[in-house]
């Protein structure tokens, strides 16, 4: 066995992926930080997010917990509460990845209508990715279980609607860079 650097040791590479940020859901989240009043317009669909890891599940549950008691239009006391609750490195790193990720919808000084609207778009792509995942896990099930055209062709229009979702995000990602948005201040 080759002996592993500290570095490698703590890199996704070798931790896998469920030891990232899932960037869509980081955005998510740092969109949320950033402008707790969206949450307020769409409480259900942020409360119900499946996040794919704990990490992103942990800040989550903060942010829900710190709202349930705290002022939603006050981005700074959000801030100090969730850094106080153990959070602040996890709002770090995700600042950090919306900034080299050049997401400046999810950042702090954003429009608060161009954030509104990615939000919407976001947590619409965050679901539906989440149910045709779900869809596909029976998919493959039932196909395995009754081998018959109709089944496969259920699987085949399932990744059709996959790649769709994957193609529209692919579009949205680069909205804004363009006209100079994408390199709002970090």
């Amino acid at each position: 066995r080759m002996p592993v650097s500290e570095n490698l040791a703590r890199s996704a590479l070798v931790r896998g992926p469920q030891a990232g940020v899932a960037l869509r859901e980081g955005a998510i989240l740092m969109m949320a930080v950033n402008h707790p009043s969206l949450i307020e317009e769409d409480l259900a669909a942020f409360a119900e997010m499946e996040l794919p890891n704990e990490t992103l599940q942990g800040l989550h549950r903060a942010i829900l917990s710190v709202l349930a008691v705290a002022d939603m239009s006050d981005e700074q006391g959000l801030r100090r509460l969730l850094t106080g609750s153990g959070q602040g490195d996890m709002l770090e790193k995700l600042s950090t990845l919306v900034a080299r990720s050049k997401l400046w919808v999810a950042m702090p000084d954003a429009a608060i209508e161009d954030v509104r609207e990615a939000w919407r778009q976001a947590l619409h792509l965050h679901h539906l990715t989440r149910n045709l995942k779900t869809e596909l896990r029976l998919a493959e099930s039932v196909l395995a279980a009754e081998s018959t055209e109709e089944n496969f062709e259920r699987l085949l229009d399932i990744q059709r609607q996959m790649n769709n979702v994957s193609a529209t995000e692919a579009l949205l990602d680069g909205f804004g860079v363009m006209s100079g948005r994408a390199t709002a201040k970090s």
